[in-house]
């Protein structure tokens, strides 16, 4: 709509400084004319005048014409035509469009980022993307039953319904209470129960095997070097043994034989078993080089230890042995 240019006219009469006073005691009326008595005036001010206010309309019509009434079109009728029209965004803001384009420009642009969860129920409240937006956030009673509770690492975790707690628990708080169930017990009650539980845990674990564990670990290590120092016939490792030790072969290998007197042996290993069997007089050697006895069996069956490649070996009188390496 466009501006309108009202015309003002001063007030014309015959007496206009004439004014009729009554007194309210007898209600007798008298006629006088009055005029200023202001003493010295410092500033002058301006007159409320039709001159004065003539002025004032044609400069508010200036204003106007400044912006081109005619290109500055506030209706929505014809936007193809028209510079400016208003709408709302999808956000609800009110805002103006501007010609040859979809988008609402808002007259005001706020910048909270509250949401509607932020925002107590029934509220209302515009934000950077909201207008006019209710909040959803519960208001709840002063006095709240809790939803449930846990005891954790010596603490009590008390869960609570989501929301404001505004008011409280009755006249004589001025804060909310939250009620809990009987079964919330003191810090006294709390470590007995989790010492008896706990207990009860340890029971229950060295009752049942779990591999995992370092008990089952130390004990299967304990078991095993326990049962490699003893003899059970019924073991696998007493079966394996027996069979090897039953399959295994002694290989038995000639050096020679020596009759009475002195007589070098070649073909020793040093460090391996040397058998000297004496079956002819059962006579002693009575003079050996490069081996050291180490047992006597039976039947004349003597033990040395090769100490180098060579031996010499001297046999008493009417003697006679044989030479064999063990290998």
């Amino acid at each position: 709509m466009s501006f309108k240019q009202k015309t003002w006219k001063d007030r014309i009469s015959e007496h206009p400084t004439r004014r009729t006073l009554t007194d309210v005691s007898n209600n007798t009326t008298k006629t006088v004319d009055v005029a200023r008595e202001e003493g010295t005036i410092s500033q002058k001010g301006d007159a409320f005048s039709a001159a004065n206010m003539n002025d004032l309309e044609s400069r508010i019509a200036d204003g106007f014409s400044t912006l081109s009434q005619d290109s500055l079109k506030m209706s929505s009728s014809n936007p193809s035509s028209d510079s400016i029209k208003f709408g709302i965004n999808a956000s609800g803001q009110y805002g103006y469009i501007k010609q040859g384009d979809s988008k609402v420009t808002p007259f005001r642009n706020p910048t909270g980022n509250a949401s509607p969860s932020d925002v107590l129920s029934g509220k209302t409240f515009s934000t950077a993307s909201l207008e006019n937006a209710t909040g959803t956030m519960a208001k709840q009673e002063g006095y709240t039953a809790s939803k449930s509770w846990v005891r954790y690492n010596g603490q009590t975790f008390i869960r609570i319904p989501k929301g404001a707690y505004l008011t409280a628990a009755n006249s004589g708080l001025d804060f909310p209470e939250i009620t809990v169930d009987d079964n919330l017990y003191g810090q006294g009650e709390y470590d007995s129960h989790y010492s008896s539980g706990y207990n009860k845990g340890v029971t229950d674990a060295d009752g049942r095997a779990n591999s995992s564990s370092a008990n089952y670990k130390a004990g299967y290590n304990a078991g095993i070097s326990a049962a490699d120092g003893r003899v059970n016939t019924s073991s696998a490792s007493y079966s394996s043994g027996y069979n090897a030790g039953k399959s295994a072969t002694i290989n038995l290998t000639t050096l020679g034989s020596q009759n009475e007197g002195t007589k070098t042996i070649t073909g020793c290993i040093p460090g391996h078993t040397i058998i000297v069997a004496r079956p002819v007089n059962d006579v002693f050697f009575s003079n050996t080089t490069g081996l050291t006895h180490i047992g006597t069996g039976s039947y004349g069956v003597y033990f040395y230890r090769a100490n180098t490649s060579t031996v010499t070996v001297t046999v008493g009188a009417n003697g006679s042995v044989s030479i064999n390496r063990l290998d």
